[in-house]
């Protein structure tokens, strides 16, 4: 088949058609889960676990820059008092 045969833009429409609407759809659910007043303001966004994630990504870095670039850390405090 030719690139240029009717069949082949109907396609390829119907694929921009069905990447516009998941676009749309991911960005709406988006602004609706985390608004963008929320997501662009200057504020740290306070959820009920963001405090452990700052902290994951502060050791992360840590870990990066100072233990010779290897891509896994232990630390023991992290998460130490939680209980199951």
């Amino acid at each position: 088949m030719e690139a240029d045969e009717p069949g082949n833009a109907t396609l390829a429409r119907r694929a921009w058609v069905a990447l516009c609407a998941v676009v749309a759809l991911h960005l709406g659910l988006l602004s609706y889960f985390a608004p963008w007043r929320v997501m662009l303001s200057t504020e740290p966004v306070v959820v009920v676990d963001y405090s452990l994630h700052a902290y994951q990504v502060e050791r992360a870095r840590v870990a990066f820059r100072s233990w010779g670039g290897h891509l896994w850390a232990w630390d023991p405090y992290m998460r130490a008092s939680l209980k199951i």
